[in-house]
């Protein structure tokens, strides 16, 4: 809850979508903070989550199915989320995340 209020307060937020983990269970201060609606998929419907599983297959081009995630390191864990985050993408008219993030962020 601290982190998704740290990284969106400020930002024009209109709604979340969640996954149904219990690290989730405090989506209505999260509402009330940002003032947004939340939203949660149901079970096994990858499809409402679209921006997860397509993260989810970003991290799997560095750690692969299988990989001992025990084994990697706070720095080696770092590297590749600014190599995610950096990266330009299609659907963000090739802007990557961190570029869109700053521009919304000086708006």
């Amino acid at each position: 809850m601290k982190a998704i209020v740290t990284v969106l307060y400020g930002l024009k937020v209109s709604s979340i979508t969640y996954d149904n983990g219990l690290e989730f269970a405090r989506h209505e201060l999260v509402n009330e903070l940002l003032e947004c609606e939340s939203y949660f998929c149901k079970p096994y419907r990858s499809w409402e989550k679209g921006g997860v599983e397509n993260y989810n297959g970003l991290v799997r081009q560095y750690f692969p199915k299988g990989h001992d995630f025990t084994t990697i390191t706070p720095e080696r864990l770092q590297e590749v989320e600014d190599e995610i985050n950096n990266r330009p993408r299609n659907v963000l008219a090739y802007q990557s995340p961190n570029d869109l993030l700053d521009h919304l962020r000086a708006s």
